[in-house]
């Protein structure tokens, strides 16, 4: 009966307010609705959003949600974006709802944040997250007690793990497309190492830790001492990073850090929209002639669209990836190439057009203009996936 008594009054104050703005002419806030279950949109859609706002110069009456507080998946990062956003409490938020739905001449707008500009602004513009100078040297501290110096390169390690979604009665994705054992990557923490980099296996629920013992390297996932702060900043610092597509690493893109996405599966789903990301194809067939699509033909037949692994089982479609000595290999090319972007493969601006034309207006919606790479390593290994002989 309390709770709704509550209820009611809250929603009586919040039709209360939003009469009042109507009354003197002013617009009502405009509700941005965040993917507040997921790291990475937590991360990477107020960033989005922030740079929209630059961009269009469109004065900015959004407030956001980020669910309550149970709800979200790191509760650091949502403080630290409320330096900058406005974020009432998700009760008050869900009560201008609600008055919008009794009352539709009152709704406020409401629009869903989103990983994708259309516009590439993450190339154009600067990063929108206010971490502060304390924090950062913070950061610096504890990673040095931890064996890492982050004032010299370091790199981290995103590797889905199965078990993360795994523990849950109910996982909140199908990513059984992205996971992948840590053993696979074995040869490109080697290849890191060698390189001159530090490495950092970031992650949550792991099913093993990282089987390299050397000299800076920290299999961080399995360390015992995570916490909300570190999860944040190692990926928004670091290098570069190395990734399955998932979750911390929309926080490098955020931090304007370059990203290898390797053997992806979901062709469109990768960040495009920024010469941040490079990305490695994982090879897709249907399971009835074993011949390998290339990129083009994977759009044509609707492939190129999938977005989880129920959909390549559902179509028969198999899903081939590398091989660990050949992530190694595309890891090293990458770390080359993306310090040089001079030494792009000659056949980039080629593959590039040919993955817009593939993805259309849709690919132009959510990407802009293709600017992804792919290491050259790998495109020699497999020209008939890019179409050339």
């Amino acid at each position: 009966m309390l709770k709704r008594a509550v209820k009611a009054a809250i929603t009586a104050i919040a039709t209360a307010y939003l009469l009042a703005l109507r009354v003197v002419a002013r617009p009502s806030p405009r509700i941005v609705m965040s993917t507040y279950s997921f790291f990475g949109h937590v991360a990477l859609e107020p960033e989005q959003r922030r740079l929209w706002h630059i961009d269009t110069g469109e004065v900015d009456r959004d407030i956001w949600t980020f669910g309550n507080r149970r709800e979200q998946p790191n509760h650091y990062l949502v403080k630290v974006w409320g330096r900058l956003l406005r974020v009432p409490p998700s009760w008050w938020v869900s009560a201008l709802i609600r008055v919008g739905e009794i009352l539709p001449r009152l709704a406020p707008e409401v629009v869903k944040g989103s990983l994708f500009s259309g516009a590439n602004r993450i190339d154009r513009f600067s990063v929108q997250l206010p971490i502060r100078n304390d924090e950062k040297a913070l950061f610096a501290r504890q990673m040095l007690k931890l064996g890492i110096d982050v004032a010299q390169p370091y790199a981290v390690l995103v590797v889905r793990d199965p078990a993360y979604f795994g523990h849950l009665s109910r996982p909140l994705s199908d990513g059984s497309v992205r996971d992948r054992d840590i053993e696979d990557f074995v040869p490109a923490v080697h290849a890191l190492v060698e390189g001159g980099f530090q490495v950092v296996r970031l992650g949550h629920r792991v099913t093993k830790p990282l089987s390299v013992n050397r000299d800076g390297v920290l299999d961080y996932a399995t360390s015992g001492f995570r916490s909300e702060f570190l999860d944040v900043h190692l990926p928004l610092h670091t290098t570069v990073a190395v990734s399955t597509l998932t979750g911390p690493d929309a926080l490098c893109i955020v931090g304007r850090r370059p990203v290898l996405y390797v053997d992806v599966a979901v062709y469109a789903q990768p960040f495009h929209e920024t010469e941040l990301t490079w990305w490695t194809p994982a090879r897709l067939c249907s399971t009835d002639d074993r011949q390998d699509a290339s990129i083009a033909e994977a759009f044509h037949v609707g492939w190129g669209w999938f977005e989880g692994g129920a959909e390549f089982s559902e179509h028969q479609v198999s899903v081939t990836r590398s091989t660990p000595e050949e992530i190694g290999a595309d890891v090293n090319c990458f770390v080359t190439e993306c310090r040089r972007q001079s030494a792009l493969h000659p056949e980039m601006p080629n593959i590039r057009a040919t993955l817009a034309r593939e993805m259309g207006l849709c690919g132009a919606v959510m990407h802009g203009e293709v600017r992804s790479s792919v290491p050259s390593s790998f495109i020699d290994r497999h020209r008939s996936l890019f179409a050339m002989q």
